[in-house]
């Protein structure tokens, strides 16, 4: 049985690197890339109107984990997505260990480079809220919203250090890819790894989404959320003034999470902390809709 699943890998593996050679032109991507310090990012806008939305995806997730709530903003509003360094349809991050606080650089980079104007509703998904926050710390002028769903725990991030199970998660996920059970199953494995329905402009790319390169730029991000947390817990604001902020909590979340998201909305006199009513950790995943609402509310209030 062990010398049958190793041949089946092998073959699987190799099959996969054939195939895979061209995912370029079966899986092309829907915007641009712009080159930001010497890589080429992957960047998609949409729409026109002020001000300009800029999605944050999750830890290890692609820009295509927004289209659907892109799909539904770009009515009346300028909406961009982008992959980060490693990620989706963006060029390979160098050598050097992730930080929020270098994303966000990268972000500002990227978003001058393509000549895309402010001021910007920053919204973000779990750890890409810690790649928001250091932009409305390093950039504070040009934001005039936040939206951040279910967002990273900076103190129980530090506190508990980066976790064995989501790295061994990544490394199964790598093999998956590498041997091309994700590109042929992966319609029903990702919606059941995440607990809820992905886009299905998402699920139609897979290959091109989850990669074996960007797998291993997840694993780099996942080891870099440590310092990422203690460098937003040492240098950032502790008041957010009167900046329009919306914290969101999954419907999953604990306690001591919603505790936390909680404390993040009062940093602002114009913060609120709201619940979402069903699925997991993926709020926009379950409920669309409900975030473009929240969105276009805080596109509004920043207005």
């Amino acid at each position: 049985m062990l010398v049958l699943l190793v041949v089946a890998g092998l073959v699987g593996a190799t099959a996969e690197a054939v195939i895979a050679r061209s995912d370029d032109e079966r899986y092309r991507s829907p915007g641009r890339l712009v080159t930001v310090a010497g890589t080429d990012i992957h960047l998609n806008c949409t729409g026109t109107g002020a001000p300009t939305v800029v999605l944050e995806a999750g830890l290890g997730e692609p820009s295509l984990s927004w289209a659907d709530v892109q799909s539904s903003l770009d009515d009346g509003l300028r909406v961009c997505g982008y992959d980060r360094a490693g990620l989706g349809w963006s060029g390979a991050a160098d050598d050097g260990a992730w930080t929020g606080e270098e994303a966000a650089a990268h972000l500002a980079g990227l978003l001058s480079a393509a000549g895309e104007q402010g001021p910007y509703v920053l919204v973000a998904h779990s750890v890409g809220a810690l790649v928001s926050r250091e932009f409305r710390q390093a950039h504070p002028e040009e934001v005039t919203a936040m939206v951040l769903l279910d967002p990273t725990d900076d103190e129980a991030v530090r506190t508990g250090g980066v976790p064995t199970v989501a790295v061994v998660e990544r490394r199964i996920r790598g093999l998956l890819a590498r041997t091309g059970v994700l590109r042929w199953s992966g319609e029903w494995l990702v919606p059941a790894v995440v607990g809820d329905q992905p886009p299905q402009a998402l699920l139609s790319r897979l290959p091109a989404a989850y990669h074996p390169g960007a797998i291993e730029a997840s694993l780099r991000e996942l080891r870099g959320t440590v310092a990422s947390a203690d460098h937003l817990l040492r240098q950032e604001d502790s008041s957010w003034g009167d900046l329009p902020v919306t914290v969101v909590s999954a419907a999953s979340a604990s306690r001591p999470q919603r505790d936390a998201h909680a404390a993040l909305a009062a940093r602002s006199s114009r913060g609120e902390h709201v619940s979402a009513e069903s699925g997991g950790h993926y709020v926009h995943y379950a409920d669309p809709q409900w975030v473009v609402g929240l969105v276009r509310e805080a596109a509004a209030t920043a207005g």
